[in-house]
């Protein structure tokens, strides 16, 4: 929606009675309940608690973008930044369309089909698949609260895209595939965080569980 529409709708409001302020309460916490990018972008709202350009914790909240993205502003460099000014989605557009992206990459549905399912182009598309792969690593959280649930399991290495590969090329079916090791954790609010270990050991495990556990909260 343009801006001068929504500017017109706030305009309106006031002329409105007590039950029609109250049905439109309704649909408007009907559909933030139903918009699942809003939420999780909301919820990570939440979690800013530094600047990007300094890392400064001296934070106000400076607005709203035009997406309704929370902006802020540091108060030890005066920049400003919003919410996923950190995060590999940032300026990315077509927000209500993300869901059903990323829906279709679960499918394995190709870069071609997907544009053309959701009306975008073959480099938004492209673009996309590489900034929703990228993003997970972005909010990786470092601190885990509640109830903790935490266990490692092992993928085989990928080495695709890449021009060398630090190991002999392996025929098909044949030769054992070497594994990676990865550590896993959440809490029940959602939050994940993921490492990939060096070697699977109690000890790199250790190492990268106790800085995730904060105070009161149950493994």
């Amino acid at each position: 929606m343009a801006s001068k529409q929504f500017q017109n709708i706030l305009h309106h409001i006031t002329n409105l009675n007590y039950a029609q302020l109250k049905k439109l309460r309704h649909e408007v916490e009907s559909n933030i309940a139903t918009n699942q990018v809003g939420q999780a972008i909301a919820d990570h709202e939440e979690s800013i608690s530094h600047c990007p350009h300094c890392d400064s914790h001296n934070l106000n909240r400076w607005g709203m973008t035009k997406q309704g993205i929370q902006r802020f502003k540091c108060k030890s460099c005066n920049k400003t930044f919003n919410a996923l000014a950190d995060s590999p989605l940032y300026r990315m557009k077509k927000a209500e369309k993300w869901i059903e992206y990323t829906k279709l990459m679960l499918e394995g549905v190709s870069l071609r089909k997907s544009a053309k399912a959701l009306d975008i182009t073959l480099r938004t598309s492209f673009r996309w698949r590489h900034m929703f792969i990228k993003a997970p690593a972005s909010f990786n959280p470092s601190v885990l609260t509640g109830v903790i649930e935490a266990d490692e399991t092992s993928l085989p290495e990928s080495f695709k895209g890449k021009r060398a590969i630090n190991r002999k090329s392996r025929k098909r079916g044949g030769g054992k595939i070497e594994k990676v090791p990865i550590f896993i954790a959440l809490d029940r609010s959602g939050a994940i965080s993921h490492k990939v270990l060096e070697r699977n050991t109690k000890e790199n495990i250790q190492a990268q569980l106790k800085p995730l556990l904060s105070s009161g909260s149950v493994l």
